[in-house]
């Protein structure tokens, strides 16, 4: 729960950041900050979460999993952007809570079984 709070928060205030104050175009921005997101997330999720070792196998599969997630959130962003005339700051703030659940059922499933 902690880890998934301080990811969290990390990537508010980096959203923040590069979204509001540098104005920094909304879907690299998205797909850079989640990717470094997923390093840090398979660190600190396999050794406080799931305590379990680290190993290329699930960093692979953790991978795959957050490449799924990236697609599911790349598709919210997308839907929501459409839908509504929000600020790219608070279109990706509305997709966190949805596509942090995904992942981290997938996480569970497929990584750390």
């Amino acid at each position: 729960m902690m880890v998934g709070a301080a990811l969290f928060v990390f990537g508010l205030i980096a959203y923040y950041l590069t979204l509001e104050v540098w104005k920094w175009p909304l879907y690299p921005t998205y797909i850079a900050i989640y990717i470094l997101s997923v390093y840090l997330s398979f660190y600190l999720n396999a050794r406080y979460t799931f305590d379990q070792k680290r190993s290329a196998k699930k960093l692979g599969r953790y991978y795959i999993v957050f490449i799924a997630g990236l697609g599911f959130g790349l598709g919210l962003l997308w839907l929501f952007d459409y839908l509504f005339d929000f600020k790219p700051f608070y279109l990706v703030y509305l997709i966190l809570i949805p596509r942090v659940i995904f992942t981290y059922l997938l996480s569970r499933i497929y990584v750390f079984e």
